[in-house]
């Protein structure tokens, strides 16, 4: 694009004109600024137009211009009429190291500059998930911003999933490209002037043609127009006719229609769905695995020496380390970043406070394998899931259970969720939605102690006081063989080795087994060397050694092949020995004891790793390394739940002191900075989780204990239902109360939910009904939803917003339609006991129910 033509299209725009910055290699598309609605032209040092370059850079009067209101009004109103995404951009801290990743950069670069118009309009870089490809998109954005060729980058993120949309995509896509192009700008502006509704009441298929296609055709560009969407596999479920179904079909076919100068560079994670419908159009695309990348490993070893250079330098690092932590990262950069971020990790400080929501002691604590969520199990007879970033309870307690919930457990894929419990069952639950999977796997006589996913998700383990071992299959619930017999007491503890093809068990009966998975035999003599209960094992990382924990104090390592014991026993702990877990890369082990300590251990030698970890009060129960290894968290019988520095032993921060009942659970915001909770002192709290102070005063308003919470999709608000009859909203930032409590109910409120959208609230009440509320206003929206014939437990909105589905102690389900209120046909029926949790399948054509009869049943909705 010349200077003359950048000219005339903003002769359009009333001829103005912002800092016209340096001199540019590529022809470029005018750049905006976000920030402060300004726009810069970049002009391009082609040879046919340097004198009038010269020209206008010896003007500054010409240059210096503000852009014109008229430009600022329309800004303004695509603003407020699209809502972009402004969080979902560039990340400049997540850009490529230089001098790595050139062979795929190179590649992509030549892509976008090609000429030739039979080049595909697509790029599609797919691979695993860690193994660099934000990274790569992050790069090519900013090169292409710095450029002046980029027209839009969007990001999808799994943890602001209900914000970022495929909708919320073409939303932002539209406006960011129209900041950079006047021509795509105007067009834009003339089609939402004449409807509004343009911008986000419609189809995926609809905003695609009106947001983008149209605008697009006025676009007379010479250069390319990048537009990038990173994280594609990160934007909503894949079940079904699902949205991002929808959106990906869009954009293999809308791409098609732009004209030749746009250019879409898409990455995602290799899954199924998406695969299967970028290869149905592989003639349109051009597509890279990156797992055929040439120079990964020698990339990772450039990432890692440069990561750890001041180490090297003090001496504290070598280059013969840089090479073995290089060869562990087996080709994924997100591993290299995360341990290398992790020997740097000396800050000293607490992470968070305690997550507040079970209503008796938890006993047991995991991480998902993405780190990003936190199950427990509680005496209370539920789980719950926890945000590890804002520390707010995701979902509803999982019930299901009808004692204590002694063990719980992430599959390998972080999709689901295994509990054992004194109840004699083992469950199953999705850890998306929280709801039960199948029925509950029966065998045990007696309390179940320990359950452990297979490495492979397919199987599971479980420990019982019945003194057997029990395989199940994981997606059926059905015992595969006999159960393993051997302990002549109590199994507390069991978990896979690595390979999937051992188990090991730890008994009260003072000794460790090794069974062979398979066949349920057992592997060589018990290993006997503890002189009191075994109550916790685990194989290290390889599968070589095994670490035990006894009621005699003391720690133990095994080889795992021969069941001798290697070394001594770790000895240090002054009291019982609760529970161990190795760290993510093997070298470390963490212990938590009755002598309200957390210890860290070198899993080869055997010595202490430091002083023991103090600020419990009580005895330490449950302790887990996080995923990256740099963190520890620790479930105390004090009622509170500490994170560790897992490198220093410090605790990261003071507990979180404010709330004047129990707090069972601890969880970080997504960006780590913020915890949230609600107590049975009627309060709900906000922590700021890097010092440890509260955000603001507690949220009182509430009379009674607060029942049930839950965030607005766009994390704004907070509702909260309490058992003083009354709803109420409160604002997520300020912790201000929004408006007056919703009041109409004449019972306690058990349940209460956000729609889709945002713009409802719905309650269930131990006074029959089920009310729903503008959210906004406060006003209740209908008569109240009467069928039930007793307490509403629980209720929740289906995916699209149109329908409710209630559950309730008069042990039926119903659904209502959420815009007249009326019940939409019979009542469900078939449980012989309350209905205590329902939800909806994401989409939306099934309910599950869970019930007090100990089953789960599932509805055509």
């Amino acid at each position: 694009m010349s200077i003359l033509n950048n000219a005339k299209n903003f002769q359009a725009d009333n001829s103005t004109f912002n800092n016209v910055g340096g001199s540019q290699t590529n022809n470029s598309i005018t750049a905006g600024d976000h920030t402060n609605n300004t726009i810069t032209i970049i002009n391009p040092p082609v040879p046919t137009g340097k004198a009038i370059f010269l020209h206008y850079q010896s003007d500054p009067a010409f240059i210096q211009k503000n852009i014109s209101e008229e430009i600022q009004r329309k800004i303004r109103e695509l603003r407020e009429k699209l809502n972009p995404d402004f969080k979902a951009h560039i990340d400049h801290n997540k850009l490529c190291l230089e001098g790595t990743r050139v062979e795929i950069i190179d590649k992509i670069s030549q892509w976008i500059y090609d000429t030739e118009t039979n080049v595909p309009k697509i790029f599609f870089l797919h691979g695993p998930a860690g193994t660099g490809k934000s990274a790569i998109a992050q790069t090519i954005g900013k090169r292409c911003k710095d450029s002046g060729r980029l027209g839009a980058f969007f990001r999808f993120d799994r943890t602001f999933s209900m914000e970022r949309t495929p909708s919320k995509a073409l939303q932002s896509i539209a406006y960011n490209v129209a900041i950079n192009l006047p021509q795509f700008r105007n067009g834009l502006v003339e089609l939402l002037d004449k409807d509004p509704y343009l911008a986000g009441s419609i189809s995926l298929q609809e905003q695609w043609e009106n947001l983008i296609a149209k605008p697009a055709q006025l676009v007379n560009e010479s250069g390319p127009v990048v537009i990038i969407i990173d994280a594609l596999d990160e934007c909503g479920p894949q079940d079904g006719d699902s949205p991002r179904r929808k959106f990906l079909s869009i954009l293999m076919e809308g791409m098609q229609g732009l004209p030749y100068s746009f250019r879409l560079l898409v990455t995602s994670r290799p899954e199924k769905e998406i695969g299967a419908i970028f290869t149905k159009y592989a003639n349109q695309l051009n597509m890279q695995d990156m797992s055929k990348l040439e120079h990964t490993k020698s990339d990772i070893y450039k990432y890692v020496v440069c990561k750890m250079q001041s180490s090297i330098e003090e001496g504290n690092f070598t280059l013969d380390q840089c090479k073995t932590l290089a060869k562990g990262a087996e080709e994924h950069f997100q591993w290299a970043f995360t341990v290398c971020q992790a020997l740097h990790q000396k800050t000293g400080n607490l992470l968070g406070k305690p997550l507040k929501g079970h209503n008796d002691g938890v006993w047991s604590v995991a991480f998902s394998p993405d780190g990003r969520r936190i199950v427990s199990g509680s005496h209370d007879c539920t789980a719950r899931i926890w945000d590890t970033e804002t520390g707010n309870a995701l979902g509803k307690p999982l019930k299901g259970h009808n004692d204590r919930v002694w063990s719980v457990a992430f599959s390998p894929d972080g999709r689901r969720i295994v509990s054992g419990s004194w109840d004699c069952t083992v469950r199953i639950w999705d850890a998306e939605t929280g709801n039960p999977l199948g029925k509950p796997a029966k065998g045990h006589n007696d309390w179940v102690q320990s359950v452990a996913f297979s490495p492979d998700g397919r199987r599971i383990v479980s420990g019982s006081q019945d003194c057997t071992v029990r395989i199940w299959d994981a997606e059926t619930g059905n015992s595969l063989g006999n159960p393993l017999k051997g302990h002549n007491d109590c199994v507390q503890s069991v978990a896979f080795s690595p390979d999937g093809r051992r188990i090991v068990s730890g008994s009260w009966d003072r000794t460790v087994r090794i069974w062979d998975a398979e066949t349920g035999n057992t592997l060589g003599n018990p290993l006997k060397e503890h002189n009191g209960r075994v109550p916790s094992v685990a194989f290290s990382p390889d599968g070589g050694r095994i670490v035990s924990r006894s009621e005699d104090c003391t720690v133990r390592i095994w080889d795992a092949e021969t069941g001798n014991p290697l070394g001594k026993p770790l000895k240090g702990h002054n009291d019982r020995v609760w529970s161990v877990a190795f760290s993510p890369d093997g070298r470390r082990i963490v212990s938590g004891s009755s002598d309200c300590t957390v210890r860290i251990w070198n899993a080869e030698t055997g010595n202490l790793l430091g002083k023991p970890l103090k600020g419990h009060n009580r005895w330490v129960w449950s302790v887990a390394f996080s995923p990256d290894g740099r963190m520890i968290v620790s479930g105390s019988h004090d009622c509170t739940v500490r994170i560790w520095n897992a490198e220093t032993g410090n605790a990261l921060g003071n507990p979180l002191k404010g709330h004047n009942d129990w707090v069972q659970s601890v969880a970080f915001s997504p960006d780590g900075r913020t915890i949230v909770s609600g107590s049975d002192d009627c309060t709900v709290r906000i922590w700021d989780a890097e010092t440890g102070n509260a955000l603001r005063k507690p949220l009182k308003g509430h009379n009674d204990r607060v029942s049930s919470v839950a965030f607005s999709p766009d994390g704004r608000r907070i509702v909260s239902g309490s058992s003083d009859c009354t709803v109420k909203r409160w604002n997520a930032e300020t912790g201000n109360a929004l408006g007056t409590p919703l009041e109409g109910h004449n019972g306690w409120v058990w349940s209460v939910a956000f729609s889709p959208d945002g713009r409802r609230i719905v309650s269930g009440s131990s006074d029959c009904t089920v009310r729903i509320w503008d959210a906004e206003t406060g006003n209740a929206l209908e008569k109240p939803l009467k069928g039930h014939n007793n307490s509403v437990q629980s209720v929740v909105f289906s995916p699209d917003g149109r329908r409710v589905v209630s559950g309730s102690s008069d042990c039926t389900v119903r659904i209502w339609d959420a815009d007249t209120g009326n019940a939409l046909g019979k009542p469900l029926k078939g449980h012989n006991d309350w209905v205590q949790s329902v939800a909806f399948s994401p989409d939306g054509r099934r309910i599950v129910s869970g019930s007090g009869d100990s089953t789960v049943r599932i509805w055509d909705a």
